[in-house]
């Protein structure tokens, strides 16, 4: 189904996807044709892009369950090849605020917007932006949004942003309890923010160390010392921006004692330390660190790890602190040019680092290396946590005491409802040994499975389109992680989580 004119916004009846679509000019003005028509459900569309009439018919009735729902894309060229395929993660509200993904043909049920009007939005915005200003005003509403994993719009029409857009992103960060300031590239789309205030009161840094070295680009590096010097020589929290933290380091019962004391005596009035003296568990070691602190949040940071963006505390607890988020992480990059983490996928029953091994200019599938968005879980390398929620799940779980004890968590978190977020403009260098053998214990590994098989077999935010190449893999770079889109042509079925095939009607 395509409309021959290159202007204006094609507006389907979901009653009556196959027969009954209207032209109009304005995301008013398609508010106005649904109140004067009785349309209590209707599929949005830019004229001249390209819509399957199947998959529109196969979102209509999604509509009958949902209030938002969208489809993956790809884009037309020139000569009318498909190219560019978009497949899309499942509702990620977080990741709408960052980009609008929402687009190609979006389904609303009208009769669940309250009032009788849409928001007041500016015709003379593009009608790109008029689209993304209508998709943040519905989903802030709403938490019934779903996602159909097929093509079903093949575009042409490319997207203009503009500021125009920046009081409607204003009003949704505030919505999530985020004091932030949007800012919008005009090319790209993507949304980049920055805390207004120093939040908290506290931030609480929860280091466990064993003490250890390592040689880093030549140099020997006490580890924790590096770690600790560069929290405190790079952030800005405390010298450029209002607001305090402390750092808690936890040492274990195999540590020289002097190594404390110099390590306080970095900063008396920031660093402490806590001994813990039972057998190495690294959840205990953490709920140990985290039961002394006195922030209102609680980061975990590994001692391998260097601080590169100035404000990492400040958008860490910004986003800890918004409601209903559980736990939040950062990109995290080896040092040598590559990523080591950003976010962690569940894939055939295990779990891995997204895009581990990718060069860092990198912008991942979809731009969401450029992204603040929702993920499965993020690794506790560096995560943030309200002290709230921390205290409501209790912590760490230590019956998983070298392994999955932060995936386990954010799945506690994700399956009571909270969100977890991965800020990949937030960077820290994690020194960890990229080409070790890493492994973990098979009792772990069947713990966790027989816990969480689900997220691990089906990840919410993972396309199931993209299929990652050498999954498990820690092995040569070349073999990490790859991941690869599925194209083509006609009939263009999809595999779901399980390897079903994802049906619509033809």
């Amino acid at each position: 189904m395509t409309v021959d004119s290159g202007a204006g916004l094609l507006v389907i009846d979901a009653s009556r996807p196959e027969q009954t679509a209207y032209t109009v000019e304005s995301v008013a003005e398609a508010a106005s044709l649904c109140r004067s028509n009785d349309l209590t459900g209707v599929l949005l569309a830019l004229a001249g892009d390209e819509v399957r009439p199947a998959a529109v018919t196969a979102m209509a009735a999604l509509l009958e369950g949902s209030d938002v729902v969208y489809a993956d894309e790809d884009w037309l060229d020139a000569a009318g090849r498909r190219v560019r395929p978009y497949h899309k993660p499942r509702w990620s509200p977080d990741r709408l605020r960052s980009q609008m993904y929402l687009t190609g043909v979006v389904g609303y049920r009208t009769e669940s917007w309250p009032g009788s009007t849409v928001p007041d939005i500016d015709p003379a915005l593009s009608l790109h932006e008029q689209l993304y200003a209508l998709a943040l005003w519905a989903t802030d509403r709403t938490e019934r949004v779903s996602h159909l994993p097929v093509v079903a719009c093949h575009r042409r029409i490319h997207p203009a942003y503009g500021p125009g857009l920046l009081p409607h992103l204003e009003r949704s960060f505030a919505k999530a309890g985020m004091q932030a300031q949007p800012t919008i590239d005009t090319a790209s789309g993507v949304v980049t923010w920055q805390p207004t205030k120093a939040n908290p009161s506290m931030a609480s840094i929860v280091i466990p160390t064993g003490g250890s070295g390592r040689v880093v680009g030549g140099r020997r590096l006490l580890l924790v010392d590096n770690a600790v010097r560069s929290i405190i020589g790079r952030s800005s929290l405390g010298r450029f921006t209002q607001g305090v933290y402390e750092i808690i380091i936890v040492i274990d019962r195999n540590t020289d004692g002097g190594l404390a004391a110099d390590l306080v005596a970095i900063d008396p009035a920031r660093v402490r330390f806590v001994r813990d003296d039972r057998p190495f568990n690294f959840a205990a070691a953490v709920n140990l660190g985290a039961s002394k602190a006195d922030g209102e949040v609680i980061i975990l940071l590994n001692d391998d790890t260097e601080v590169v963006t100035p404000n990492w505390i400040e958008r860490l607890s910004c986003l800890a602190l918004a409601d209903g988020v559980g736990a939040v992480g950062v990109r995290l990059d080896y040092g040598d040019g590559r990523l080591q983490h950003a976010g962690v996928t569940g894939r055939h029953g295990s779990a891995d680092h997204r895009y581990r091994g990718y060069p860092i200019d990198a912008t991942g599938h979809g731009d969401e290396l450029l992204l603040t968005h929702n993920v499965l879980a993020v690794t506790a390398a560096c995560l943030a946590v309200s002290r709230e929620h921390w205290t409501a799940f209790g912590g760490m779980d230590e019956a998983f005491p070298l392994n999955y004890n932060d995936l386990d968590l954010c799945l506690r978190f994700y399956q009571a409802g909270l969100r977890n977020v991965q800020d990949n403009r937030t960077v820290l260098n994690h020194l960890e040994t990229s080409s070790r053998v890493a492994g973990s214990e098979s009792w772990e590994d069947e713990r966790m499975r027989s816990r969480w098989s689900h997220y691990l077999h089906d990840d919410p935010y993972d396309n199931p389109c993209l299929v990652p190449i050498g999954f498990s893999g820690v092995a040569a770079p070349g073999a990490l992680n790859r991941l690869r889109e599925h194209t083509g042509w006609e009939p263009n079925p999809r595999f779901g989580p399980r390897g079903d095939r994802l049906r619509f009607p033809a």
